[in-house]
């Protein structure tokens, strides 16, 4: 109605007196729905009738609509539904759209079957740790693992770049590329239905420069259909990568202490921040990813006592692996967490803080 209306408006030549318009309006308010009082109009005090007024008109009118339309949206739009809910073919499901609820009509999640439940968010993450609950975060790398964590009640499932060690057998997580990283994002995302799904950026893929980090980021939601990405390090360089991609409109998951990314410069998978020196560093990265706009930080394998101290200083959620009970949560590795990988013939990829 208001937009055929408006349509007549600007095709009138030469331009319509308001009362003519406040009568043809009158006229498609008895006819139809019944939307725009007149009583709500404010007249001016002369009647707007010359070509030079016509733009004049053409507002008033606009505005008017548009200020009272919004008022009286609601209760129209109850009353429609209430004649349309009369059919027997929609009694039966009449009452449902008395109960929608804002998830159901916008989604809470990127996965394709998020919109018959109410998803875990990073606000929803956030409320949670505020209250003193403790996080869960848990590995999957395809669509029945997914599907068998988000049913167990796991707050995040992380596509961690861990599926190069677990699933193709590497050394090291540096082999995986970023399109066996996609695809076992978009497995895991069609499993997940109510966690917050969190893709790792695989070793090569954002490093460079913060235009690929950001292109890269974009790529594993987009592509991937993820939630949020993570990235490791927390150094200057990782730090602006950080911050340029959490401007770009994504949520960012931090990560310090042991990167395994870094395993060529630290030698081998070791717990990091025992000396003084290494201890200072993860600390200040952690302050220093949370004020870049990190949502949370792992902290992995990194000396509980100071893990614990982190935790005390932020106010984010961290989530520790292998770093002791004192986090905001905890993560594991699927593989590690069931004991698939317990036998010796994979003991160089399984961290001995997974228990047995």
């Amino acid at each position: 109605l208001m937009a055929s209306l408006v349509r007549g408006i600007a095709a009138s030549s030469p331009a319509p007196s308001l009362s003519s318009l406040l009568s043809r309006l009158a006229f498609h308010r008895r006819s139809h729905l019944h939307l725009i009082p007149l009583s709500s109009f404010s007249l001016p005090s002369q009647d707007v009738s010359n070509v030079s007024k016509a733009h004049t008109s053409r507002l008033l009118i606009t505005r008017n609509v548009f200020k009272n339309f919004e008022n009286l949206r609601e209760e129209n739009v109850s009353t429609r539904m209430r004649g349309l809910s009369s059919s027997v073919d929609d009694k039966r499901n009449g009452s449902a759209w008395d109960k929608l609820k804002e998830s159901s009509v916008y989604g809470t999640g990127s996965s394709p079957k998020s919109h018959d439940q109410k998803r875990v968010t990073t606000a929803t993450l956030l409320k949670k740790y505020r209250s003193g609950r403790n996080l869960t975060v848990v590995t999957a790398y395809d669509y029945p693992t997914a599907k068998q964590v988000d049913r167990a009640g796991a707050d995040v499932i992380l596509v961690g770049d861990s599926a190069g060690m677990v699933v193709h057998g590497y050394d090291t997580t540096l082999p995986l590329t970023m399109e066996e990283t996609l695809s076992h994002c978009r497995a895991a995302a069609r499993g997940a239905r109510r966690a917050l799904c969190v893709g790792d950026l695989p070793f090569g893929c954002y490093e460079s420069s913060v235009e690929k980090a950001i292109q890269s980021s974009m790529r594993v939601m987009k592509e991937g259909v993820m939630d949020a990405v993570k990235i490791e390090g927390g150094n200057k360089k990782k730090i602006e990568i950080v911050e340029a991609v959490v401007e770009a409109g994504i949520a960012v998951m931090g990560h310090t202490g042991l990167t395994p990314q870094a395993v060529s410069v630290l030698g081998g998978f070791r717990s990091f921040g025992k000396s003084a020196k290494e201890a200072e560093e993860v600390y200040n990265q952690a302050l220093a990813l949370q004020d870049a706009g990190c949502f949370a930080v792992v902290l992995e394998c990194i000396p509980s006592e100071l893990a614990a101290a982190i935790t005390q200083r932020l106010e984010i959620p961290t989530i520790g692996i292998g770093s002791g009970p004192g986090t905001s949560g905890q993560v594991l590795v699927y593989h590690d967490m069931l004991g698939m990988l317990s036998h010796p013939h994979h003991e160089s990829v399984t961290p001995r803080f997974a228990k047995r």
